[in-house]
């Protein structure tokens, strides 16, 4: 298993270079405070996140199918690209979620619980490596 290939960036500044020691995100049953880039696969920022200037947290990140495609990419909190409508999208103020058509499993899903948390959960695939956040845990390179 390529563990040491999946890692957690500890930096105190996010993208701008806001502040971001009490800014929290729950991933999966996992904390990370002043933590701006949440996960990395291979140098690759799969989840981060950001301030913005009305001081909410703002969530980026990159989702690729099982085949290593990229699906869709969610920038500030809002979808940018999402592979030939192959994914239903459900946004409001507090929540987002998207969602493969083909058998409904929800790739990402994120809620604002707090000017300053999200809780953010989903299965995210890069090179190979399958990182499956839950309510209940995160699971590296989970068996079928």
């Amino acid at each position: 298993m390529d563990r040491d290939r999946i890692e957690i960036k500890n930096t105190k500044y996010a993208r701008g270079g806001a502040k971001v020691g009490e800014y929290k995100i729950i991933f999966g049953s996992n904390t990370f405070i002043g933590c701006p880039n949440i996960l990395v696969v291979d140098n690759e920022p799969l989840v981060t996140y950001e301030i913005g200037k009305d001081g909410q947290i703002l969530v980026n990140a990159t989702v690729y199918d099982e085949k290593g495609k990229k699906v869709a990419k969610l920038v500030r909190n809002s979808f940018v690209f999402n592979d030939k409508n192959d994914y239903d999208k459900t946004t409001s103020p507090q929540s987002l979620r998207l969602i493969r058509k083909s058998d409904g499993k929800v790739m990402v899903e994120a809620k604002v619980t707090g000017k300053d948390t999200i809780t953010l959960n989903g299965t995210f695939y890069c090179r190979g490596q399958c990182i499956v956040a839950t309510d209940e845990g995160m699971t590296i390179n989970p068996r079928t």
